[in-house]
C-alpha cells in the first residue's frame, strides 16, 4: 500500500503585511542603521552635436589630444630619449610605410601597418629601451636578440651603452610585415 502525502496546508488568502510595515517607530531606526543616500551626479556631457542634413543632429564622441612621440619620450633621461629616437629613425627607414602612433595610456609608441596591423611598438624604460614584436614568438630569429616568454610577445632590449642590433632589428621587422600580411 502506498504511503498518503500530506497535503500542503492552503495559504491564508491575506498576506503577512510588510516587514516593518505596520511599526513605524521600527521602521526609522532601520533607516537610522543604514547609510544615507547618497545624491545621483549630474551626468557630464561628453559628447559634440553636428547638424544633419534634415535639423536633427548626430552626437560625436569629443577626442583626447593627441600626444606625440616626444611627449611621451620627455620624462625619460637623454640617454634613453636619445636611443629611442634612434630606434624610431631604425623603424622609419626599414618599413616607410607604417604609421607611427604614440600611446599616452602604455607609454609608448606603436607601429601599424595597413594589411599587416599593429607589428612593433617602442617602450623606454627609465634605464632601456624595449622593442616589442606583437608576434615575436613565432618570428625566426637568427641572431639570437629576442627575449621574453609570453605566448605571442617578444622583445630586443637596447642599451644605450650598447651597440643597437640594426641587422637583427631589421630582418625582425620584414618578417613581422610578412607575417602579419599572411595572418
Amino acid at each position: 500500500m502506498k504511503a498518503r502525502r500530506k497535503s500542503k496546508p492552503k495559504r491564508a488568502a491575506k498576506r503577512a503585511p510588510k516587514r516593518g510595515a505596520k511599526h513605524p517607530a521600527k521602521r526609522a531606526k532601520r533607516a537610522a542603521r543604514r547609510p544615507a543616500k547618497k545624491a545621483p551626479k549630474r551626468a557630464v556631457k561628453r559628447t559634440a552635436k553636428r547638424p544633419t542634413a534634415r535639423g536633427g543632429s548626430h552626437a560625436r564622441p569629443k577626442r583626447r589630444a593627441t600626444i606625440t612621440p616626444g611627449e611621451i619620450l620627455r620624462p625619460y633621461p637623454p640617454s634613453v630619449r636619445h636611443l629611442a629616437h634612434e630606434l624610431r629613425k631604425l623603424v622609419k627607414r626599414t618599413l616607410p610605410n607604417v604609421d607611427e602612433r604614440a600611446y599616452d595610456g602604455w607609454h609608448g609608441i606603436g607601429y601599424h601597418d595597413r594589411q599587416s596591423g599593429y607589428l612593433a611598438g617602442i617602450f623606454p624604460q627609465p634605464d632601456c629601451v624595449k622593442l616589442y614584436f606583437e608576434h615575436g614568438a613565432v618570428l625566426p630569429d637568427p641572431h639570437h636578440v629576442l627575449t621574453g616568454t609570453a605566448a605571442q610577445v617578444r622583445h630586443v632590449s637596447c642599451w644605450p651603452d650598447v651597440p643597437v642590433p640594426e641587422q637583427a632589428i631589421r630582418e625582425l621587422l620584414a618578417a613581422a610585415v610578412r607575417l602579419g600580411a599572411v595572418r
